[in-house]
């Protein structure tokens, strides 16, 4: 029994030796008071429950901006295909106003040239008028029916 507790507490102490090595040790306290410690040769932060809040407070802030931008995204990118829409109607549009605006100089140049015809026309039949109105004179009218009798009795 003897040698075994021997054994036990060789065994105990050099497992606190080697422990020993592995211990951390603080290199530097920071104001928030988070540690910079040490371990093997590598520096690590401790961080106090504050700290850590904080950053998981700044994890949430920056997971809602992130979803907030993708929804942001892609509202410009539903904007912009629809500004490409109303830009194509627009284009449309001006087309349509062009041939509108065509048909419209040509309509206005077939009116001016129809209207400058019937004036010729009315001057033509104002002249006209004039014959017409010699020949519905009741005199003019019963000349032209006794003419033609008179001549058949001369034959």
């Amino acid at each position: 029994m003897k040698k075994l507790f021997c054994l036990i507490v060789l065994l105990t102490c050099f497992g606190l030796t080697c422990e020993a090595q592995n211990l951390p040790t603080v290199v530097e306290r920071l104001p928030n008071g988070d540690l910079i410690v040490s371990v093997e040769g590598r520096e690590y932060r401790a961080l106090t429950p504050e700290s850590t809040r904080a950053i998981l407070e700044r994890k949430a802030e920056l997971d809602r901006v992130t979803r907030e931008r993708d929804l942001l995204v892609s509202k410009v990118e539903n904007l912009s295909a629809q500004l490409a829409v109303a830009r194509r109607e627009v284009e449309i549009a001006d087309r349509q106003r062009a041939i509108e605006a065509e048909r419209a100089e040509a309509f206005r140049a077939q009116f001016e040239a129809e209207s400058a015809a019937r004036k010729r026309l009315e001057e033509l039949v104002g002249k006209r008028g004039r014959v017409s109105r010699f020949l519905d004179n009741p005199w003019v009218k019963g000349a032209a029916l006794v003419l033609p009798v008179i001549g058949m009795w001369r034959r």
